[in-house]
């Protein structure tokens, strides 16, 4: 294999097996490829781990990149009512929607178990879970629709970038760990470089700021915090799996975007 090869593999490989371990669509382009992508050999796991800040911005600036069109072209009231589902939907579909049915499903049953409690009712005899699921469902998309409009009617489509940026490195730090051979532990990475992935986090939300440092430094230290935390928790209580990674991944989603809301509805 030629050199081009070897930089291919250890650089294009590493980032295309960060993509596959969070998303069921395969990166364009990538079909030949990915037949060189092994899950066992963690060799260049560090630069899968840097990696995936890198997608977060990529795919929130391919969001800013059509925004950004639309918005020029149509003006802002098509602009956010347009391309705010069309968005999520896409968010959705390179998963396939795995992670916000895990985290809709998880607070639907405690709803659920909540209601059967207070009821007095037994499990089986209780059918409303279905319809707890749709209406949970449904709010968090519409919560998340909501924030997504006000971010781009008011132009600020750099809050998409850091979203994206924020959601995937909270779910590549949970997905990491110095130890290997850990079961449901995608990737091997020391202290170290999930330090250096939080760095790279913190350069790229800097940067799609616009110089409003004050809520990105909240976004981004509040999401650090709740990774730390979660981490600790689900260790704590070995349940740090896929299933979790992805619904600790919606709750960051739906954070940040809140705190995006907020820092407009001040500044506007």
């Amino acid at each position: 294999m030629n050199k081009n090869s070897l930089f291919l593999q250890k650089y294009f490989v590493s980032f295309l097996k960060a993509w596959k371990i969070f998303f069921e669509i395969s990166f364009p382009g990538s079909e030949y490829w990915n037949k060189y992508i092994d899950y066992s050999n963690v060799k260049y796991d560090a630069i899968v781990l840097y990696s995936i800040p890198l997608i977060g911005m990529m795919l929130g600036f391919a969001a800013f990149a059509v925004a950004t069109a639309v918005y020029l072209f149509f003006g802002a009231i098509p602009a956010a009512v347009i391309c705010s589902p069309i968005f999520i939907i896409f968010w959705e579909i390179l998963a396939h929607g795995k992670d916000t049915n895990c985290m809709v499903g998880a607070i639907a049953e405690k709803w659920a178990a909540f209601s059967r409690k207070k009821l007095g009712m037994e499990e089986p005899a209780y059918k409303g879970s279905n319809y707890v699921f749709m209406y949970v469902f449904m709010a968090v998309f519409a919560l998340r629709v909501f924030c997504l409009v006000f971010l781009i009617y008011y132009n600020h489509f750099g809050w998409i970038v850091i979203t994206t940026t924020l959601v995937m490195s909270i779910q590549g730090y949970l997905a990491s760990d110095d130890i290997k051979n850990q079961s449901e532990i995608y990737i091997y990475a020391k202290v170290r470089d999930q330090r250096i992935m939080w760095v790279i986090t913190a350069i790229i939300c800097a940067f799609f700021s616009e110089f409003h440092f004050l809520p990105v430094a909240v976004a981004y230290l509040l999401t650090l915090l709740f990774g730390f935390k979660m981490k600790a928790y689900l260790k704590k209580n070995d349940v740090l799996n896929g299933e979790s990674i992805g619904i600790a991944g919606k709750y960051a989603e739906i954070f940040v975007l809140i705190i995006g809301l907020i820092f407009i509805t001040h500044i506007n």
